[in-house]
């Protein structure tokens, strides 16, 4: 005779239920916060702006939580947001060479 119990797979502490539907709420608005400005730009600006996740996470994790980031972490977010402007730079300016100069710039930064 076999007795079969039933397992639940997927159980969650009544603790941990409150911080797991907002994380739900907060991941999806970021997807559709993404696609909306999808609907506003062109998509490379929408997916370098939202690739910029890990960046605004070692800064906000250094204003809330008191994280340390040493000399070469603050200069690689400055280099990193300085790309982030030399790739998001339109392409209006009469000399269109510095333009893509500071693209390049910006990409290789």
């Amino acid at each position: 005779m076999v007795v079969h119990q039933r397992v639940q797979i997927f159980t969650v502490p009544k603790e941990a239920r409150y911080l797991l539907m907002t994380r739900f709420f907060v991941g999806s608005s970021a997807v559709i916060g993404f696609f909306y400005a999808l609907t506003l730009t062109v998509a490379t600006k929408a997916t370098l702006l939202y690739n910029l996740q890990p960046i605004f996470l070692a800064v906000m994790a250094y204003i809330f939580l008191k994280e340390s980031l040493d000399l070469i972490d603050m200069i690689t977010l400055i280099g990193a947001f300085i790309g982030v402007a030399f790739i998001s730079l339109k392409n209006d300016t009469e000399n269109l060479e510095i333009s893509y100069f500071l693209q390049v710039v910006g990409i290789s930064l």
